[in-house]
């Protein structure tokens, strides 16, 4: 009976370690994210993301904030080929990895901090932050992107920058936001 409970006990340690490194690892990544949770899109939201972008196979697709990695995937498996995801949190960044590898996939994924990296060569950047983050990466888009490359926002609008094409999703597909596209 003493060899049950030991078991049992180690288990539970066992639960209860891995847990608390899981939740430690999360709030070191809303920190170093600047309290921008990891709320992964549903694959309904992904989809209307992919049309709204309308991308050709050679694009390169950045997405800022690119969690698990689970946008680019999907682009990945619509045909696109050069796609790059950034992520600071590491719960969500090591989860894309294992992803990665089980799917076999040549997308990118780094874990970085997107303010500090160059997207001068992104065709179409897709993000879904909360609006103080995109007010931030105005400046960023002006400076680094070129004509004729897109931002993709799920949910969030850029106010007071490009007048966007706002596609409307929340009410006719129970989605909890709109796309818009901005052309620079």
């Amino acid at each position: 009976m003493m060899i049950f409970y030991t078991i049992v006990l180690s288990i539970i340690l066992f639960v209860v370690s891995v847990e608390t490194v899981l939740v430690t690892l999360n709030l070191i990544g809303l920190f170093r994210a600047k309290g921008v949770p990891f709320v992964p899109l549903s694959s309904r939201a992904i989809a209307e993301v992919i049309n709204a972008s309308r991308f050709d196979v050679g694009d390169r697709i950045v997405d800022l904030g690119c969690g698990d990695g689970r946008v680019l995937f999907a682009f990945e498996k619509a045909g696109a080929a050069n796609l790059i995801g950034y992520e600071i949190n590491h719960w969500p960044y090591l989860l894309g990895r294992f992803k990665k590898w089980w799917k076999k996939s040549s997308v990118e994924l780094r874990c970085e901090n997107f303010f500090n990296v160059d997207i001068e060569k992104a065709d179409i950047v897709v993000c879904y932050l909360l609006s103080k983050t995109l007010q931030e990466l105005k400046k960023k888009f002006d400076k680094e992107l070129k004509p004729g490359s897109r931002v993709v926002s799920f949910g969030f609008e850029i106010k007071d920058w490009r007048m966007p094409e706002i596609i409307k999703t929340g009410r006719e597909r129970n989605l909890k936001g709109d796309v818009f596209v901005y052309k620079i």
